[in-house]
C-alpha cells in the first residue's frame, strides 16, 4: 500500500506539493483517553481536497487538478450513513 500511495505522489503533483487544502467535511466524535493532561482525541471520518495554489503553484503536466482525498483513523470497521440532499455529503463513484 505504502509503494501504491508513492506512485500515485509522484504521478498527481497535488498529492506531492499542493498547498491549498480544503477541509470539505468531517463526521467525527471526541473520546477522553487516558493520559495526565485530559486532552481529547477526535475519531472519525474526513473529507478533504488538494490542489495547488492558482496563479501561484504551476503543476506540469496531464494531472493537474485537485484530489480528493477521504480518510479515518477508527481502528474497526466503521458503517457511515449520509444524507445526501444535506448541505455535507459524500459521492462514492463504483
Amino acid at each position: 500500500m505504502v509503494s501504491h500511495l508513492i506512485i500515485l505522489r509522484t504521478v498527481y503533483p497535488a498529492l506531492q506539493d499542493g498547498l491549498n487544502l480544503v477541509q470539505l467535511g468531517n463526521w467525527t466524535y471526541s473520546v477522553q483517553l487516558p493520559g495526565p493532561n485530559h486532552t481529547q482525541t477526535e475519531f472519525g471520518l474526513w473529507s478533504v481536497s488538494r490542489a495547488g495554489i492558482p496563479n501561484i503553484q504551476n503543476f506540469q503536466g496531464n494531472h493537474t487538478d485537485q484530489i480528493w482525498l477521504i480518510y479515518t483513523n477508527e481502528n474497526a470497521t466503521q458503517r457511515y450513513q449520509f444524507n445526501c440532499s444535506g448541505p455535507l455529503w459524500i459521492l462514492i463513484s463504483l
